[in-house]
C-alpha cells in the first residue's frame, strides 16, 4: 500500500542561484526572474533596500542591509556614514504584483541603469546589478583566478574531480 502520509516538514528558504539577465527599463523598473520574486513573497520580512556599493547596484532583501550595518557596530562613525551614504543613493523598494522593483532615481542615474541590460546575482539575500560590461570583466578575472581557485578548494575537501 503507497504511503499517504505527506511529509510536512518545512523546506529551510534558499535564495536563487546564478545569473540572470533582465533590463531596467527606461522609468527604472527592474523585473526579477519569478524565482527572485517567489522566493521574496515566502520571507516574513519583504522589506527591500536598493542602494550602491563600490558603483555596483544592490539590493538587499530579508534584513541582509541590517546585518551588514550590524557588522560595523564597533565603529558607530563608520556605520553611520555607510548607511547615510548608501541612503543618499538608494533607499527602500517594493516588489510590485509583477515582480519588478522601480530603482531610486538616484541610483540609475548614479550608475546609468535606464534601458541597460544588467545581469543579476543573488548570493546570501543580496541581489547584485551588474551591467554588461562589469559582468563581462568579472567574469574574466573569474575565468583567470580558476586554475589556482579549484587547486586551493581541493585542499579544502571540495571535490573537483
Amino acid at each position: 500500500m503507497p504511503d499517504t502520509t505527506s511529509d510536512t516538514t518545512p523546506r529551510p528558504l534558499r535564495n536563487p542561484r546564478g545569473y540572470h539577465a533582465t533590463r531596467v527599463d527606461g522609468t527604472g523598473r527592474l523585473k526579477l526572474p519569478s524565482r527572485f520574486s517567489d522566493y521574496i513573497h515566502q520571507l516574513a520580512e519583504q522589506t527591500l533596500f536598493a542602494t550602491k556599493i563600490k558603483n555596483v547596484a544592490r539590493i538587499y532583501v530579508n534584513g541582509a542591509w541590517e546585518r551588514e550595518l550590524d557588522k560595523l557596530a564597533p565603529d558607530p562613525a563608520l556605520r553611520k556614514r555607510m548607511a547615510r551614504t548608501a541612503e543618499a543613493f538608494g533607499g527602500d523598494v517594493d516588489l510590485d504584483p509583477q515582480g519588478r522593483v522601480t530603482l531610486p532615481q538616484k541610483l540609475r542615474e548614479a550608475l546609468e541603469l535606464e534601458n541597460k541590460q544588467v545581469q543579476l546575482r543573488f548570493f546570501e539575500d543580496i541581489i547584485t546589478l551588474y551591467l554588461q560590461e562589469q559582468f563581462d570583466a568579472e567574469f574574466q578575472a573569474n575565468v583567470a583566478a580558476n586554475p589556482t581557485d579549484l587547486e586551493r578548494a581541493a585542499e579544502l575537501g571540495f571535490d573537483v574531480d
